[in-house]
């Protein structure tokens, strides 16, 4: 089935409302898995496959300092 999105001609004008008065608290995973920038490659790749997560937020002194994603993994992997 086709997925409406935002704005979509089809969109009825309550539905449309609805979306702009929606914030992205109130839809926002409040827990996230995030990882130690000082993990092994090996033990965060399996952490994804088993969580079946494609990015996992990178943390180093409870602060943010990069995303992982899984294209990262295999561009390293395959040297690209």
């Amino acid at each position: 089935p086709q997925i409406p999105r935002a704005g979509d001609e089809a969109d009825s004008p309550r539905r449309a409302a609805a979306l702009r008065a929606t914030r992205v608290r109130d839809i926002m995973s409040r827990s996230v898995l995030c990882i130690a920038d000082e993990m092994g490659l090996n033990e965060v790749a399996t952490l994804m496959i088993n969580k079946d997560v494609e990015q996992v937020p990178v943390v180093s002194e409870g602060r943010l300092v990069g995303v992982l994603t899984r294209s990262d993994i295999i561009r390293k992997l395959f040297g690209r």
